[in-house]
């Protein structure tokens, strides 16, 4: 009786596919995004945001324009990422590369975070602490 020959794959199987993007959303992100759809902003941001997130879906590391980009500096704000929006208006958020999730803070200005011409260092304090303790859910 004749044996069968067992053939031995020289393929290498493929690796299975990045998790999908999620994105949660903090407490602050709601209020900021009311906050500036009353000063008028609110169907261009909303536009802005769906591009943000359909070109980080698609990859996460990818900037959106060339302000994406993280915060400079070691203090609250440290890692953290911000994306303009608008030209006034960035989003705040945090990318966690193990969980394949955007953790979205809010929107705010250059005014609101302290970032602006001159710094103001305290208000970076107050509010970059304010915003590392916010608790996010899922979006």
């Amino acid at each position: 009786m004749g044996q069968k020959s067992v053939k031995k794959s020289t393929t290498t199987p493929a690796a299975a596919p990045p998790k999908e993007v999620t994105y949660a959303v903090g407490p602050e992100f709601e209020t900021t995004f009311k906050k500036f759809k009353q000063a008028g902003h609110g169907v261009r941001l909303q536009k802005a945001l769906e591009k943000f997130q359909a070109l980080k879906s698609a990859n996460p590391q990818q900037q959106y324009g060339a302000s994406d980009k993280p915060f400079k500096g070691k203090g609250n704000f440290s890692s953290l990422s911000h994306a303009h929006l608008t030209h006034d208006i960035s989003l705040v958020y945090r990318w966690d590369h193990d969980e394949r999730e955007f953790k979205l803070y809010g929107f705010y200005t250059h005014d609101d975070l302290g970032t602006g011409t001159p710094p103001q260092l305290a208000k970076q304090e107050v509010v970059g602490g304010r915003l590392k303790g916010q608790v996010f859910e899922n979006h």
